[in-house]
């Protein structure tokens, strides 16, 4: 893992990577980590950043959501509503 020191030492620890007859796995290679675990820090600019495409991500997506809701209801609900509207209307005389 990242930030961890890995011991690669070939010291009898083979049974831990046999799966089984003439299939071996290999270790994993260690990690190369500049920024420690969770990677490099970012400054306050990289932050808002982030803030402002989260939340125009959001906006968009709600705003599609909308959309599509209307598109549903306009498409479909809306004229199946208005045929049920005049059934009534002209079958309740």
């Amino acid at each position: 893992m990242c930030g961890m020191t890995v011991l690669l030492d070939d010291g009898g620890g083979d049974e831990d990577f046999d799966v089984g007859d003439g299939i071996r796995m290999l270790p994993p290679p260690p990690a190369q980590c500049d920024g420690g675990v969770w990677g490099a820090r970012r400054g306050h600019c990289g932050c808002v950043l982030w803030t402002l495409v989260l939340l125009l991500w959001n906006v968009l997506l709600l705003l599609v959501c909308v959309g599509l809701m209307f598109l549903i209801f306009s498409l479909i609900l809306l004229p199946a509503a208005l045929l049920l509207y005049a059934g009534f209307l002209c079958h309740s005389r």
